[in-house]
């Protein structure tokens, strides 16, 4: 079988798509199959030992040129190479081809059209505009959860016979790891809170410097430091003003993007991760905190319930006095703390990587026999 995948997001991104076409594909590279696979990106990178590398760069001068090889470029090529089956690991694509070629997209999740406010209005249009076609298209439409598929179905009903729920993964990479030095470097110097993710409007994030803010008012023992650690996204302004207006804001951090390295250390060091999103398709930085023993807050939205199960604290993100009430509670006691560090390590070994890539590729494989 000859399989093709389109990664873009390898080289484009940085938050979680990036790190699920990242993980997935070396997943996919370690496994031991007969298939020839390609994988389409922006940059020659030459990672893996197996997949091949089709590169298609991105000309910086031309505005619309990234999606716009996804209409020429990388049709003309498949066409031309008799291909199997098609994957789009980013929800937009695969374009142009004959029926003749099996095509399979995988959906993170459709916020641009469920929660439209906290995404900018070309984001909103271009979903509208295209999954419709995508999804008739499409042989196959791979789910990263239970909540997403509920979501695609809910929506476009046309998929409801060909959607599959395929959960994402975790590596060996995720483990405890101290390292006081980096910790220092980042110029954290006592206990914190952590968030990990892009900082945009869907994150919440000004709700959480709110309860940052409370339980630093209410209990002077609690002398902590928030992190939050991610690149800024759309709409981030907001943020930005919270953070400024804070009398704390000495002690609320903002990391940008940081080395994957670093990550385990941040997760390990961290008294817990919160995570008060309106919504998440999935949510890796779940997996990834408590791999490394980090207790998680979570606000149960989207899909968070359905990855962390009984293994996570949940709180109501509408009423800021439910995440302080859940905070004091589990820093005031070192026996809280070990509690959900071990429930949330116990969590963690559910999901794996090797598990995912397994189960894509057994999926395109009974794709392209039913074809």
């Amino acid at each position: 079988m000859k399989i093709a995948f389109l990664a873009d997001p390898l080289d484009t991104q940085y938050a979680g798509i990036h790190v699920f076409c990242k993980e997935l594909l070396h997943a996919i590279d370690s496994l031991s199959l007969e298939h020839e696979i390609f994988v389409f990106r922006a940059k020659e990178k030459n990672e893996f030992k197996q997949l091949k590398e089709v590169v298609f760069p991105i000309k910086k001068g031309l505005l619309i040129h990234h999606r716009a090889r996804l209409f020429t470029n990388f049709p003309k090529y498949i066409k031309k190479n008799n291909f199997d089956v098609v994957v789009e690991l980013a929800h937009f694509g695969p374009f142009g081809l004959p029926e003749s070629i099996a095509q399979a997209t995988f959906i993170h999740d459709l916020t641009p059209l469920t929660h439209r406010e906290y995404h900018g209005l070309a984001s909103q249009k271009l979903h509208k505009l295209l999954l419709p076609r995508i999804f008739n298209k499409s042989n196959l439409v791979l789910c990263n959860s239970k909540m997403t598929k509920q979501d695609v179905v809910e929506l476009y009903p046309q998929t409801k016979d060909k959607i599959e729920v395929v959960p994402l993964g975790i590596s060996d990479f995720y483990s405890p790891k101290f390292d006081a030095q980096a910790i220092k470097d980042l110029k954290i110097s006592k206990p914190f809170l952590l968030h990990v993710g892009t900082l945009e409007p869907r994150k919440n994030i000004p709700f959480l410097i709110q309860a940052f803010e409370k339980i630093r008012n209410n209990n002077q023992e609690n002398d902590i430091q928030l992190v939050l650690t991610g690149k800024v996204g759309w709409d981030f302004d907001e943020i930005t003003e919270y953070v400024g207006k804070s009398k704390f804001q000495e002690d609320i951090i903002l990391t940008d993007y940081v080395p994957k390295n670093l990550l385990p250390v941040l997760y390990s060091h961290a008294e817990c991760l919160v995570m008060p999103s309106h919504y998440e398709g999935f949510g890796l930085p779940v997996l990834e905190a408590m791999s490394c023993g980090c207790p998680c807050l979570l606000s149960g939205q989207g899909a968070l319930k359905e990855v962390a199960e009984e293994a996570a604290i949940y709180f109501n993100n509408q009423k800021v006095d439910s995440l302080a009430e859940q905070l004091v509670k589990l820093l005031s006691s070192q026996d809280n703390l070990l509690h959900w560090k071990e429930k949330a390590l116990i969590q963690s070994k559910k999901y794996s990587w090797a598990n995912t890539a397994k189960a894509i590729i057994h999926s395109l494989e009974k794709l392209v026999i039913s074809s």
